[in-house]
């Protein structure tokens, strides 16, 4: 069954994977990642000039292709294909883990009914053919979680520390790995103070020694804290993609001092070390974290070393909190429905039925399996997350949730159906309660199947609906190769033209710096990037009232094209003849 999944993305994984700018069209990231991937081959090396994310995903598709590389020329295409067919092994992997941890743990029906419901998660099957990391996380996500509720049941020392190693590969891949170490924490000091895991403690004066260290280490290195430095030294274009950079590293400066000196006051005072000298398990619990800490983050370092190189991690971190949760409303009261939407009503109401009932066992003081807390912890806690201010509204940010969520789902499904098989053990209702069953399954997931196909026929046919694509051939129709166009991501500029300027919302002065014959504007990225709080409101605002000296001759869905006034001519009265046009275009 996974073999055909693989099988039936074939086609959505190769999909528009010639043109580098097809892909920005649709998908922004999966461009940046294949030109990141790109620098590296041409440098020979696994450093990457940019990036928001870890390193694991791109090293795993960089491995082959290095290969590839001395053998033949690497092209776009080449490289398109291998981050996808990474994405795709990792989705595979991520459902084989699951149908084993739910037939390990649940039995046969769960795994089985997890492994169908997940094969058919429209986002699920859609996001493992894309170029991003997203999927990759999902499985070390997963891993992570089966790992853990193993701990739980039998704690080892093996066992805590294969789940930090594993917890870092995560964050090695994408930033949602860190929640992973709350977890751990509770998980470690559960076992040690309900007496099933006693590791030899260390003293109180390795933990006082690393207290002074530390507050040593935040006060010395607050002077450091200066914008002009930071840009200067740990940036690649000198710029600080902060609101108010020198304020906001002057309360960072502050807040390092302040705690330098509180962790300072503390290690020179005996009283709390010598209490804690007397506290054998909390010193087992602190012991164990800074472990964990330090295994989480050899992991890390291990399989994606450069993204300490000017610590390009902290940035791409500062960056998804900073733009994506502090700048854009984050609070969304969206979030439960695009929980719903995602992973299936009825899979968010049999999820939660099931986390009430361990609950509920909880309480009364029953056995609850390492797996049944670990899944409703993560899933309690990760919807948690996506309401703090850390991130943007996305819906993908839900596909964390996906495997764990279908996986409690199910196994509160089964377990119930096995409940009423027992109190009702006549063959008869047995069988009338499974085609009931059967019968709801089928209307519940009919509607993620028929959003499936409709979601990968899109897919496939996206080049002849778009109307980025369609704006892209129009242009080809009626200016030269040598036009300079500059254009909105999420826009379509054929490699016809030569001298293209993709923008996340420019400014007057990069517009007369840039001095482009055209210009195309895409009002979802104006409405993020020109908003008047932001440096692209007057850029955007000028083009719309003529002022920056273009006119506006096309407007099509959310694009708009404008052309330089005097120096591109005809353009205005080209629309006579769009349906030959266009036709030539395509032949092109």
């Amino acid at each position: 069954m996974i073999a055909l999944w693989c099988t039936t993305l074939a086609a959505p994984a190769t999909n528009a994977a010639d043109d580098t700018r097809v892909l920005g069209t649709f998908q922004t990231d999966e461009a940046l990642q294949v030109n990141l991937l790109a620098g590296a081959l041409e440098q020979g090396r696994f450093a990457f000039a940019y990036g928001t994310y870890p390193h694991l995903y791109f090293n795993a598709a960089l491995v082959p292709l290095t290969a590839l590389a001395a053998a033949r020329p690497v092209r776009e295409r080449d490289i398109a294909l291998a981050l996808r067919a990474v994405s795709v092994a990792f989705g595979a992997a991520t459902m084989l883990l699951v149908f084993a941890w739910a037939r390990r743990r649940y039995g046969s029906p769960t795994a089985w009914l997890s492994l169908v419901v997940l094969a058919l998660n429209p986002m699920f099957y859609g996001w493992a053919a894309l170029a991003h990391p997203d999927v990759t996380q999902a499985f070390f996500l997963m891993l992570a979680l089966y790992l853990l509720g193993r701990f739980v049941d039998q704690p080892s020392t093996g066992g805590w520390l294969a789940v930090s190693v594993v917890a870092g590969l995560a964050f090695a891949t994408k930033y949602g790995g860190l929640p992973l170490l709350p977890l751990i924490w509770c998980a470690a000091a559960r076992a040690v103070y309900t007496g099933r895991r006693a590791p030899r403690p260390l003293g109180a004066r390795p933990f006082r020694l690393a207290a002074a260290a530390i507050a040593v280490a935040l006060i010395g290195a607050s002077p450091w804290l200066d914008a002009g430095f930071i840009a200067a030294q740990l940036t690649s274009d000198g710029q600080l993609d902060l609101p108010s950079p020198e304020r906001t590293i002057s309360l960072v400066r502050h807040a390092a001092q302040i705690l330098g000196g509180v962790l300072a006051v503390v290690a020179s005072w005996p009283a709390p070390w010598t209490a804690l000298g007397r506290a054998p398990r909390l010193r087992c619990v602190m012991q164990d974290g800074v472990v964990s800490i330090l295994v989480f983050g050899a992991a890390f370092t291990l399989v994606s070393p450069y993204s300490w190189a000017r610590l390009a991690f902290v940035k791409g971190l500062v960056y998804h909190t900073v733009h994506g949760g502090l700048v854009e409303p984050v609070a969304s009261s969206n979030w439960l429905s695009f929980v719903a939407d995602e992973t299936g009503v009825w899979v968010l109401i049999a999820a939660a039925a099931t986390a009430a009932w361990v609950a509920a066992r909880l309480v009364r003081g029953r056995a609850v399996s390492g797996s049944d807390a670990v899944l409703v912890a993560w899933n309690v806690m990760f919807v948690a997350v996506l309401f703090l201010p850390v991130h943007g509204v996305a819906r993908h940010y839900v596909l964390p949730l996906i495997a764990p969520m279908i996986l409690l789902a199910c196994s509160g499904v089964a377990r119930a159906a096995a409940a009423v098989a027992t109190r009702r053990p006549s063959p008869v209702l047995r069988w009338a309660g499974a085609a009931v069953a059967i019968v709801v399954l089928i209307v519940a997931e009919s509607a993620m199947a028929v959003r499936l196909t409709a979601e990968r026929r899109a897919t496939l046919a996206r080049m002849e609906t778009s109307d980025a694509v369609w704006v892209g051939r129009w242009l080809q129709c009626h200016t030269p190769p040598s036009t300079r166009i500059a254009y909105d991501h999420m826009s379509y500029v054929p490699p016809y033209f030569r001298h293209v300027m993709p923008t996340w919302g420019g400014t007057l002065a990069w517009l007369a710096a840039a001095d482009p014959d055209i210009v195309i504007v895409n009002s979802i990225i104006s409405a993020r990037y020109g908003a008047d709080d932001r440096a692209g409101s007057a850029y955007y605002t000028a083009l719309v009232d003529g002022r920056a000296g273009f006119d506006r001759v096309l407007s099509r869905g959310t694009l708009a094209v404008y052309t330089r006034r005097g120096r591109i001519t005809g353009v205005e009265d080209a629309a006579a003849s769009l349906d030959g046009c266009l036709s030539a275009a395509a032949a092109q």
